[in-house]
């Protein structure tokens, strides 16, 4: 399963979802009950859009879970 973070850091989670330019993304391993650091994803902002949501959404799209 892949968890995405939002962080301005990657050491907490402290980014609004809308908000988020930069997202930790991270796998969760079942069988070996162990979470690994994929990549850190950057999300292009556009300043004239007043909602960010959908780019947020389409870069994390492969992720089940979202932590922000």
């Amino acid at each position: 399963m892949r968890i995405a973070v939002a962080s301005t850091n990657g050491e907490n989670v402290d980014l609004h979802f809308g908000k988020a330019h930069s997202l930790y993304v991270y796998e969760y391993n079942e069988e070996k009950d162990e979470i690994n650091f994929l990549e850190q994803r950057t999300v292009e902002i556009e300043v004239d859009m007043k909602h960010q949501n959908p780019k947020i959404i389409k870069t994390i799209e492969d992720c089940e879970v979202a932590i922000c």
